[in-house]
């Protein structure tokens, strides 16, 4: 009878325990990310605060939110799984941590290949003219999908500004 007793209050009890966990704070992702795709992740926040996300892949480290702020309850964050200068992350593993008032929650998920993209290409130079009659030559190049250096000269050849 006793033995009978302590079952049923254990059977009763593990419900209400999975609750309690559900109703803490974690992060959950598609099993499946997909670079350049609509993938989102789900924050549930116990209470309001502000939430950071990173990733860890390979050695790798980015930051998807930095200090955003979020309500407390589910939380939808959009990410294209995209490094910082908007390279695809890798094939392969990745980690991804969330970290709100100090409380900290990690889910696993994999990297697959991308969703297909339009890819452009930028001119290899251009010709601009000031208001001042000088003209200046513009030179791009397209040194990684989402980064481009342009390097600004005078007709000299002469350096005057380069940005990336």
């Amino acid at each position: 009878m006793r033995t009978t007793c302590l079952l049923l209050v254990l059977c009763l009890l593990l419900p209400l325990n999975a609750m309690g966990e559900e109703q803490g704070f974690h992060i959950t992702a598609p099993q499946r990310l997909r670079p350049y795709g609509d993938n989102q992740l789900t924050v549930h926040a116990p209470i309001a605060g502000e939430l950071t996300i990173t990733y860890a892949q390979d050695g790798r480290t980015g930051t998807v939110v930095s200090g955003m702020a979020v309500e407390a309850g589910q939380n939808t964050i959009p990410w294209a799984a995209l490094a910082a200068h908007g390279e695809p992350l890798s094939t392969g593993a990745v980690t991804i941590n969330a970290s709100l008032n100090g409380q900290q929650a990690t889910v696993e998920a994999r990297v697959v290949s991308p969703v297909p993209a339009v890819q452009f290409a930028v001119a290899s130079s251009d010709t601009i003219y000031a208001g001042n009659a000088q003209d200046f030559h513009v030179w791009h190049q397209l040194s990684a999908p989402g980064l481009l250096r342009v390097q600004l000269v005078d007709k000299q050849g002469q350096e005057l500004r380069s940005w990336s």
